[in-house]
Protein backbone atom coordinates (compact mmCIF):
# COMPACT_ATOMS: atom_id res chain seq x y z
CA UNK A 1 0.00 0.00 0.00
CA UNK A 2 1.53 3.74 -0.87
CA UNK A 3 2.09 5.73 2.18
CA UNK A 4 -1.22 7.35 2.44
CA UNK A 5 -0.37 9.93 5.05
CA UNK A 6 2.03 11.01 2.76
CA UNK A 7 -0.07 11.64 -0.14
CA UNK A 8 -2.06 13.66 2.06
CA UNK A 9 0.57 15.88 3.44
CA UNK A 10 1.80 16.82 -0.21
CA UNK A 11 -1.64 17.85 -1.47
CA UNK A 12 -1.87 15.45 -4.22
CA UNK A 13 -5.42 14.40 -3.19
CA UNK A 14 -6.62 17.59 -3.59
CA UNK A 15 -5.03 18.56 -6.96
CA UNK A 16 -7.03 14.98 -8.10
CA UNK A 17 -9.58 16.24 -6.57
CA UNK A 18 -9.59 19.46 -8.92
CA UNK A 19 -9.24 17.88 -11.60
CA UNK A 20 -12.13 15.47 -10.97
CA UNK A 21 -14.50 18.88 -10.23
CA UNK A 22 -12.99 20.62 -12.88
CA UNK A 23 -14.03 17.31 -15.45
CA UNK A 24 -17.42 17.45 -13.68
CA UNK A 25 -18.00 21.68 -13.95
CA UNK A 26 -18.05 22.28 -10.45
CA UNK A 27 -14.82 24.29 -10.02
CA UNK A 28 -14.00 27.12 -12.04
CA UNK A 29 -10.47 27.07 -13.73
CA UNK A 30 -8.46 30.63 -15.24
CA UNK A 31 -7.82 30.45 -18.88
CA UNK A 32 -3.85 30.65 -19.47
CA UNK A 33 -1.68 30.66 -23.08
CA UNK A 34 -1.09 27.21 -21.98
CA UNK A 35 -4.59 26.37 -20.87
CA UNK A 36 -6.21 26.08 -17.59
CA UNK A 37 -5.12 26.19 -14.19
CA UNK A 38 -6.89 26.23 -10.93
CA UNK A 39 -8.54 30.01 -9.86
CA UNK A 40 -7.17 31.07 -6.47
CA UNK A 41 -8.56 29.24 -4.06
CA UNK A 42 -9.33 26.00 -6.17
CA UNK A 43 -7.25 23.95 -4.65
CA UNK A 44 -7.69 23.36 -0.53
CA UNK A 45 -3.93 24.16 0.32
CA UNK A 46 -4.34 23.55 4.26
CA UNK A 47 -1.74 21.31 5.65
CA UNK A 48 0.33 21.95 2.08
CA UNK A 49 2.92 24.75 3.47
CA UNK A 50 2.94 26.58 0.31
CA UNK A 51 3.08 30.81 0.88
CA UNK A 52 1.49 32.68 -1.85
CA UNK A 53 3.72 34.03 -3.42
CA UNK A 54 5.46 30.08 -4.46
CA UNK A 55 1.84 29.50 -5.31
CA UNK A 56 1.66 32.15 -7.48
CA UNK A 57 5.08 31.31 -8.97
CA UNK A 58 3.76 27.34 -9.76
CA UNK A 59 1.45 28.64 -11.88
CA UNK A 60 3.31 31.78 -13.11
CA UNK A 61 4.46 31.81 -17.01
CA UNK A 62 6.96 32.99 -18.76
CA UNK A 63 6.20 33.26 -21.98
CA UNK A 64 9.95 34.43 -23.36
CA UNK A 65 11.09 30.92 -21.93
CA UNK A 66 7.50 29.10 -23.45
CA UNK A 67 8.58 30.86 -27.00
CA UNK A 68 12.09 29.85 -26.90
CA UNK A 69 11.07 26.04 -26.09
CA UNK A 70 8.50 26.09 -28.40
CA UNK A 71 10.79 27.29 -31.05
CA UNK A 72 13.17 23.68 -30.21
CA UNK A 73 10.21 21.92 -30.61
CA UNK A 74 8.87 23.60 -34.00
CA UNK A 75 12.68 22.84 -35.20
CA UNK A 76 13.12 18.93 -33.45
CA UNK A 77 9.78 18.47 -35.52
CA UNK A 78 10.45 20.02 -38.43
CA UNK A 79 12.74 17.03 -38.87
CA UNK A 80 9.36 15.07 -39.57
CA UNK A 81 8.39 16.88 -42.68
CA UNK A 82 5.19 16.00 -44.40
CA UNK A 83 4.54 13.56 -41.79
CA UNK A 84 3.70 15.75 -39.34
CA UNK A 85 0.10 15.76 -38.60
CA UNK A 86 -1.63 19.17 -39.20
CA UNK A 87 -3.44 18.78 -36.27
CA UNK A 88 0.28 19.31 -34.41
CA UNK A 89 1.51 21.87 -36.09
CA UNK A 90 -2.39 24.27 -35.97
CA UNK A 91 -1.67 23.54 -32.11
CA UNK A 92 2.32 24.85 -32.35
CA UNK A 93 0.92 27.61 -33.96
CA UNK A 94 -1.98 28.11 -31.62
CA UNK A 95 0.52 28.22 -28.87
CA UNK A 96 2.77 30.65 -29.82
CA UNK A 97 -0.35 33.39 -31.06
CA UNK A 98 -1.35 33.07 -27.45
CA UNK A 99 2.02 33.21 -26.17
CA UNK A 100 2.63 36.54 -28.03
CA UNK A 101 -0.36 37.95 -26.85
CA UNK A 102 -0.33 40.95 -24.11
Amino acid sequence: MMFDSDIQESGILDVLAWILDRVDGQVGASDTPLGLVPRDGGIDRAGINVTDEDWAELFAIDREAWLDELTGTEEFLAKFGDRLPDALQNQLNDIRQRLQQP
